[in-house]
């Protein structure tokens, strides 16, 4: 090591912290080693020089980045207890706002399957099936999409709704008090 050419920088931080700190080997004459480049440090001697902005403490990143992981587990674990529903909802809705945005970038009058969607809670099913269903589709004429009967069995029902949703030109929400109690009744007016 004795006839080489020593720069100053951090690239050689490492093994001046090795000559002077390793135990086990002994690098003879490291305290005459001097610096070429640059110029103004020309014949320092390389243990004359304090490198410590080179070396990285990484304790620190070790403390900030399990800190922020274990605050992060904590905060999906209480949005996953306290706000399941909220963050499901949230997650659909993020899904219509896409499908609606991908549909209306098509530029194309998108033709539906149905003239109106019916949202009813199934306590309010025999209401519907003989007063509302004959009257607006025997007799006007319209094209219902009811649950019991237009929804694909073993898809997910919330993909049923926004099919449904999307489907229908119109939406008539039959609002009783199961109606406004149910959980996914809720939902489905949400994402109307």
């Amino acid at each position: 090591m004795q006839d080489n050419h020593f720069t100053c920088g951090c690239s050689n931080a490492w093994s001046v912290q090795w000559m002077e700190n390793d135990k086990q080997t002994q690098v003879v004459g490291c305290t005459e080693f001097t610096y070429n480049y640059p110029a103004e440090l020309k014949g320092t001697k390389l243990l004359d020089v304090e490198l410590q902005f080179c070396t990285v403490h990484l304790g620190l990143y070790y403390y900030i980045s399990s800190t922020s992981l274990v605050l992060l587990t904590l905060l999906a674990s209480f949005a996953y207890h306290f706000l399941k529903w909220q963050v499901i909802d949230g997650y659909y809705l993020f899904l219509a706002f896409l499908h609606d945005t991908k549909q209306r970038n098509k530029h194309k009058p998108r033709g539906c399957q149905y003239d109106i969607l019916i949202s009813y809670n199934v306590y309010d099913e025999p209401w519907v099936l003989k007063e509302l269903l004959p009257e607006l589709e025997v007799e006007q004429g319209w094209k219902l999409c009811l649950h019991h009967r237009d929804f694909q069995p073993g898809k997910p029902i919330i993909d049923n709704i926004m099919d449904a949703i999307y489907g229908s030109r119109k939406t008539i929400c039959v609002i009783s008090h199961r109606y406004l109690k149910s959980e996914w009744c809720s939902r489905e007016i949400m994402l109307i």
